[in-house]
């Protein structure tokens, strides 16, 4: 029998549906809200994006302004860091420098304490042999005096003093009439001492021509008060006087196994103008203005030749008539000029010492790795060639030479394998690839100074020789005319000589004012 609905049933159906009609209802919301939670987050995906992609559009050229000026910066520093220690700029420059303190000394160390090492002889005063002693004095370059200090007893003991004795001689010279020599003809003339004394102070004491003066009025309690006039032709004397020299200094340069090259610019009131074809030189000078003109030196073992050129061109090296001429070695700086001489490029050495330099500062300022370990392979080599050459050795052996031409090959190998990495437009980039063309190139220029013990590593020889000329335009400046700057290389080309020949420089000098040969003799001792 059915049941009467009561009022009770009909409630709870009512709540039973809409509980249905509510989860139904919900399930439609939560479904609706998941596909409204994965559009929005695919929205938000594409927005990420495409903000990213606008970011990435507009901030690129910043990121590609900002890396260009970064390697800019960069390469900037490394222009104000460079220095006489880790580039091929000359010491002169160094005061330049963004850094005002001390260059670094480039020399590896040692590893020996300072001072004399155990084993070396010592040295003390000493005066020289008896046939040294009577040549000076029969050049009038000493004398000997006696002081006893025993009452005439016959048991003493001998010492020596050595003395200067300063006192201005006035030498009266008396002639037949008519029979007066030419250089006698004013009534007072300035003796060869005088004369080699200001050329020596002048041309290897740096002392400009009013301090000169004024030294030699001091030391001569005013009696000798030389002018500029007077000094300026002293110098001109001088010069003409080497003309026997010069050409023995020349002829023993060409016929020497090594010739070591260098340059450096003067200042000059002026300078020489060729014609089209390089002949006819004119002097050309202008009221106010100076000029740059180039001095260059070439030394061997014990001569060194000095010239000067208006320019440092190839022509220039022409016109000296040295290395036109030469069949031997040449060692130099990495000048490409120079290769136009010589033949092949075994007949070239490329300055070892430079080449550190450079490599020093390829690894400080370029941040490259790499040549630091190039710069310790050709120390090394250096080393173990000093170290050869101490034990007598006059080559290296053929197995260590194999060595050291097939690590020379290893080492330009690794460095192109780490410039294939490098973006082009990095910091260094340049200065790398510039570097391994140059080693690739000029291998056997580097590798000469292995292969023949008779070329050096470094070509210092003739750096060094250049100093003076650094260190005469110091103390004047600029030089007055092409002919006095003409004199003075030749005066330097003697004086250098004489002294790697360690000949009595004072000595020379006053033979050449007497008319007397020095190099040209073929005696060199005085």
């Amino acid at each position: 029998m059915k049941q009467p609905i009561t009022l009770m049933d009909s409630t709870e159906n009512i709540l039973s549906r809409r509980i249905e009609e509510l989860e139904t209802e919900n399930a439609q919301l939560r479904s609706e809200n998941q596909y409204l939670r994965e559009e929005l987050s695919g929205f938000k995906a594409t927005l990420e994006a495409k903000i990213a992609q606008a970011v990435a559009q507009a901030t690129a050229p910043l990121k590609l302004e900002i890396s260009r000026l970064t390697q800019e910066n960069l390469k900037l520093k490394a222009m104000l860091d460079k220095n006489s220690g880790n580039s091929s700029k000359p010491p002169s420059s160094d005061r330049f420098s963004r850094s005002k303190k001390p260059i670094p000394n480039n020399r590896q160390s040692t590893g020996r304490s300072p001072g004399g090492q155990d084993g070396h002889e010592g040295h003390r005063l000493a005066m020289p042999s008896q046939e040294e002693l009577i040549e000076m004095i029969e050049d009038g370059a000493a004398r000997v005096e006696v002081v006893d200090h025993t009452g005439g007893s016959s048991d003493f003991v001998e010492k020596w003093e050595i003395e200067i004795d300063i006192v201005t001689v006035f030498k009266r010279h008396l002639f037949k009439r008519g029979e007066v020599p030419p250089e006698y003809n004013n009534e007072v003339t300035y003796g060869d001492s005088v004369k080699a004394l200001a050329t020596l102070l002048s041309n290897e004491c740096y002392v400009g021509h009013e301090r000169l003066a004024e030294v030699i009025g001091y030391l001569t309690s005013g009696a000798i008060n030389l002018s500029d006039a007077t000094l300026i032709k002293f110098s001109r004397d001088f010069a003409r006087g080497l003309s026997g020299e010069i050409p023995v200094i020349t002829e023993d340069l060409l016929a020497g196994p090594v010739i070591n090259t260098d340059e450096s610019p003067m200042r000059c009131a002026q300078t020489l103008k060729y014609d089209e074809e390089g002949q006819n030189p004119e002097i050309v000078s202008e009221k106010g203005k100076s000029y740059q003109v180039i001095t260059r030196t070439y030394v061997n073992g014990d001569t060194a030749l000095f010239t000067v050129n208006p320019q440092k061109d190839i022509d220039g090296v022409e016109r000296d008539r040295i290395l036109s001429e030469y069949n031997g070695t040449i060692c130099h700086d990495h000048d490409t000029k120079f290769y136009n001489f010589g033949g092949r490029l075994d007949g070239h050495g490329d300055c070892g010492s430079h080449l550190l330099r450079t490599l020093k500062g390829l690894e400080e300022l370029q941040r490259i790795g790499w040549a630091g370990e190039a710069r310790e392979f050709f120390s090394g080599m250096n080393s173990y060639k000093n170290q050869d050459l101490g034990n007598g050795a006059m080559f290296c052996d053929p197995r260590v030479l194999y060595g050291y031409e097939k690590r020379y090959d290893e080492l330009v190998s690794s460095g192109r394998a780490q410039l294939a990495g490098m973006d082009k437009n990095s910091h260094g980039y340049e200065e790398f690839n510039a570097m391994l063309n140059r080693l690739t190139t000029y291998k056997t220029p580097y590798m000469l100074f292995m292969r023949d013990y008779a070329v050096p590593f470094t070509n210092n020889a003739a750096e060094r020789s250049l100093r003076a000329e650094k260190n005469k335009e110091k103390i004047c400046g600029c030089f007055r005319s092409w002919q006095g700057i003409v004199d003075y290389v030749t005066t330097r080309s003697f004086i250098t000589t004489v002294k790697m020949r360690g000949l009595n420089l004072m000595g020379s000098i006053r033979k050449i004012f007497r008319g007397r040969p020095v190099l040209a003799s073929g005696v060199y001792s005085l």
